[in-house]
């Protein structure tokens, strides 16, 4: 059986090239059965980071000024799938069906939840896109931006001799998906 991280991973790779309009009506077929799962997700691997985060002071740790350390830390307790998720839930709502972003924000007014989490999440993301892949610091961040292509609204973007996209333009699209969310 397929492990949660993994088929993220999955989703958020061929997000943006594979059947991206048949894709993103998936998310609202069946009453967006999948949109709710998301959203379960969500609420899943933010009760993890959560919980990485307490158990991060309660070690004392983040009195330590070693940012690198609680980052990975987090990393570790689940804030890769969350950063994961949030990116689809912002795509898929900002790109698709005007009913998806609905569910989303109907999901999350259940739960008592705001839309500036899964902003903040996408934010930090997008903040450490450079860093992360510069300093080598999680494996897991390094293949899902190598393998990561950014698609534009209006045009194809700029790419670098090899045809990767440069991390300044993966920041520049997920703080631009943050700004349509």
């Amino acid at each position: 059986m397929w492990q949660t991280p993994i088929l993220l991973e999955v989703i958020y790779n061929i997000f943006p090239i594979f059947c991206r309009q048949r894709l993103l009506a998936k998310f609202t077929e069946n009453d967006h059965e999948k949109v709710e799962r998301l959203m379960e997700l969500h609420f899943k691997y933010l009760e993890r980071v959560e919980l990485a985060e307490d158990k991060i002071e309660r070690e004392g740790l983040d009195k330590i000024e070693d940012e690198e350390e609680i980052y990975l830390r987090r990393l570790s307790g689940g804030l890769f799938s969350l950063q994961l998720i949030d990116y689809i839930v912002a795509d898929s709502s900002s790109s698709g069906a005007a009913s998806v972003k609905q569910r989303v924000l109907k999901i999350l007014n259940q739960r008592n939840a705001s839309i500036k989490t899964i902003r903040n999440i996408i934010r930090e993301y997008a903040g450490n896109v450079g860093e992360v892949k510069d300093r080598g610091i999680s494996s897991k961040h390094k293949s899902v931006q190598d393998d990561m292509e950014i698609e534009n609204d209006n045009a194809a973007q700029a790419s670098d001799e090899d045809g990767e996209v440069s991390s300044e333009q993966e920041r520049m699209h997920l703080l631009h998906l943050v700004d349509k969310f």
